[in-house]
């Protein structure tokens, strides 16, 4: 008469184990349970741990498990590779696992542990037999059997301990999601004012500037703009330093600015937050540049979060230069790297 247990194993799937004699004169294992790493048809890689209680103390020299989606007979699970199963090292099923040889067909479904020598099974309850590196079967859904049996000999004939599960296969759960790629760029103040320039103090002001993206590749801020500072009435113009980045020289006309901290004169600070830098001729301590052909003058080269950046501008006259309001307009432009 065969007997039938069952337990539940919380994987996002009911294994019911059924419990029966399999070997005339073997003793039946109870309790088992068994946990499937990852469930999910076709699915790669997967461990199976049986937990048993009830396990004789006998000494044992072959173990078998057999995956069959027919109970009592030698027909595979579809789909279902065992070829590269392996003993895992944890199982307390066998006192050393790893003197235990595994031989698997995936054209019988079954899984055959030897060791020639025997060992003998501490006994008891939750022991366990685990089994990596196998294929799900390709169908959900549908009962699929797993039966288990030791015996005292190696050639697997003489039944020692036996028992019967049954499992299905789910196929799985995807979760899916998107995140929105963004790109933050910020001034803090619409501009600043040098105050009044002469001819025997270099004259600076800064303005603060914020940028941030997730994009993968990062990001570049690049400028533009006018020839230097105007004079709006008699259009003078203060003299840009240019591309090539200059220190400030009293009573020579000069123009430009940096994104670094600088001593000579006293302003500004270095790229802070984020992985955010400046660059170029526009990250010299103590020295400023200015183009009117513009220049990239920070970036980042992966995703970043808020990095602040200070544009400090200079700037000096001569003795010549025409007296009245002199400005300048910039236009700032952030785009993600490609």
């Amino acid at each position: 008469m065969r007997r039938f247990f069952s337990t539940t194993s919380v994987l996002l799937l009911l294994l019911t184990w059924l419990i029966g004699a399999q070997s005339v004169g073997a003793a039946t294992l109870t309790n088992e349970t068994v946990a499937i790493s990852d469930p999910t048809i076709g699915n790669t890689g997967v461990s199976y741990s049986l937990t048993v209680d009830g396990q004789t103390t006998a000494t044992i020299r072959c173990i078998t498990v057999r995956f069959t989606d027919s109970l009592g007979s030698v027909s595979p699970i579809g789909g279902m590779s065992i070829a590269g199963s392996s003993f895992n090292a944890s199982s307390s099923f066998v006192p050393t696992p790893g003197s235990w040889t595994l031989t698997a067909s995936d054209a019988t479904g079954l899984i055959t542990l030897i060791n020639a020598g025997g060992e003998s099974p501490a006994g008891g309850a939750g022991q366990t037999l685990v089994l990596d590196g196998i294929t799900n079967g390709s169908t959900k859904g549908i009962t699929y059997y797993a039966e288990i049996n030791s015996y005292s000999d190696a050639a697997c004939t003489t039944g020692v301990d036996d028992g019967l599960g049954l499992f299905a296969l789910t196929d799985g759960v995807l979760v899916t999601s998107s995140v929105v790629e963004t790109l933050n760029f910020s001034l803090d103040a619409a501009g600043c004012s040098l105050g009044v320039i002469t001819e025997t103090q270099t004259a600076s002001c800064s303005v603060s500037m914020r940028a941030s993206t997730n994009r993968g590749l990062g990001y570049t801020i690049s400028y533009t703009g006018e020839d230097s500072l105007t004079e709006s009435q008699n259009l003078d113009t203060i003299t840009a330093i240019g591309s090539a980045a200059k220190a400030p020289l009293v009573g020579t006309e000069q123009f430009g600015f940096n994104l670094v901290a600088n001593t000579t004169p006293a302003i500004g600070s270095n790229p802070s937050g984020g992985i955010g830098s400046s660059l170029g001729q526009y990250s010299l301590s103590n020295l400023f540049a200015y183009s009117s052909s513009g220049a990239d003058i920070a970036k980042t080269i992966g995703p970043s979060a808020e990095t602040l950046y200070i544009m400090s501008f200079i700037a000096n006259a001569s003795t010549s230069t025409v007296a009245g309001n002199y400005n300048v307009k910039q236009t700032l432009t952030i785009i993600p790297n490609l």
